[in-house]
């Protein structure tokens, strides 16, 4: 087992308050180095390559309600592929083929539930466009303290993941998983400096910590 899958067993809580209720361990975790170099390349080269089909998205987010995009300006587009929804199953058009990319990754993350993997890909601007301040709700289980949104980058770049409660940002730096609580809300700031932004997005029941994932 190389040392980035090294894992943990992840608690329901890291201890207990005063009144008994459940403290979460961390609200949001970041993973430099996250597959072996060869594995990541694997994944990389299939996302990027000439032969992954994309899907034009009109809106970068969505009402948690109604599902449609709460904005459309002209900046306001992005290419996305959906392969997994925990209600449907695999629902790529390419079929379930699509997931078979993904399994260094899957094995890596070990997620108790999966509930929706996408892929998305942000097109280069003149000027970075700041997307809505959202969260993945009703994606994942907000009461849940395993219950968790990841962001992993494919290549490195000035855009950029913040969050809405203190400003940190987090840079879009190839083979990044950043992990958070499924309900903090964020958004992503779209880059200037390369031609795509290519990410993979995906809300899960957290199993099992990397040894390395730090707090921040």
């Amino acid at each position: 087992m190389s040392k980035n899958a090294s894992r943990r067993v992840l608690p329901r809580s890291s201890k207990k308050d005063g009144d008994g209720s459940e403290v979460p361990i961390a609200e949001r975790l970041l993973v430099d180095n996250f597959l072996p170099h060869e594995q990541f390349t694997r994944l990389k080269e299939h996302l990027l390559g000439t032969g992954f089909p994309w899907f034009a998205s009109l809106g970068h987010t969505f009402h948690q309600d109604s599902g449609l995009s709460t904005k459309c300006s002209e900046e306001d587009w992005r290419l996305a592929h959906t392969i997994y929804d925990m209600n449907k199953g695999v629902v790529s058009p390419a079929g379930p083929s699509m997931m078979e990319p993904f399994d260094d990754f899957m094995v890596a993350l070990q997620p108790a539930v999966l509930c929706r993997l996408k892929v998305n890909f942000d097109h280069k601007q003149a000027v970075a466009y700041e997307t809505e301040w959202h969260c993945d709700l009703p994606i994942g289980w907000p009461g849940d303290v395993t219950s968790y949104t990841g962001i992993f980058y494919m290549n490195t770049c000035n855009g950029y993941t913040q969050f809405e409660s203190d400003g940190a940002p987090v840079k879009s730096e190839e083979n990044r998983l950043l992990l958070f609580r499924t309900g903090l809300h964020h958004r992503g700031v779209t880059q200037t400096d390369a031609p795509r932004r290519v990410l993979v997005n995906v809300n899960f029941q957290l199993n099992a910590l990397p040894y390395n994932a730090q707090r921040f």
